[in-house]
């Protein structure tokens, strides 16, 4: 997956696996290997940048998620440790496929910045510690922090970059998640010291 196009290809190997048979939740992260945790981290900084990271407690369960995977990362793991019933969790054919639809045009655009680019940024055994000790930072400045407006979107959408870079293996999405981390992290840390 060198082009650029990488995130469509990705969309669209999803899309033939949904349709010849029925996957779970564990065999849709399987089927992405090395590359599953990258879009967790893009759906749980997602529900945070977006409007339902105001309910009050969903940045909080999303920054025990967040750690809990991070850690996953951080500890070597190839693929995303799941629990059983998540795991084993069916996804219907036609939902997904309706998903991977509204999907395709989305990777199209995404495509056309994001691509293979310093790949040891988004690969490389370092950088993926690095890139998994922000998104455990974060997860965890998430938790006491769930009720400030605005704090929680300030994280998730680093966390957001973070997973699209290393969906994509781009390794400079993965340095400016980094960077945009930096500033939320220390006015959270100043606010709660």
């Amino acid at each position: 997956m060198a082009h650029a196009d990488s995130l469509s290809r990705v969309v669209d190997t999803l899309a033939g696996k949904a349709e010849t048979e029925d996957l779970t939740l564990g065999g849709l992260v399987a089927e992405l290997g090395a590359r599953g945790f990258g879009p967790l981290f893009v759906l749980l900084g997602g529900l945070v940048a977006l409007p339902t990271g105001a309910i009050p407690g969903v940045p909080a369960v999303v920054g025990l998620s967040l750690i809990l995977l991070a850690g996953q990362l951080m500890l070597g793991w190839r693929t995303p440790w799941l629990p059983r019933r998540l795991r084993e969790r069916p996804i219907g054919s036609d939902a997904l496929n309706g998903a991977l639809r509204k999907a395709r045009p989305l990777a199209a655009r995404l495509g056309k910045v994001l691509r293979e680019r310093l790949v040891f940024m988004a690969a490389g055994p370092v950088a993926l510690r690095v890139a998994a000790a922000a998104v455990m930072l974060a997860g965890a400045l998430m938790i006491p922090i769930g009720f400030i407006p605005l704090l929680p979107l300030l994280l998730g959408l680093p966390v957001l970059a973070i997973g699209l870079g290393l969906m994509a293996r781009d390794g400079l999405f993965v340095c400016l998640g980094l960077v945009a981390f930096a500033a939320p992290a220390w006015l959270v840390l100043r606010t709660l010291g």
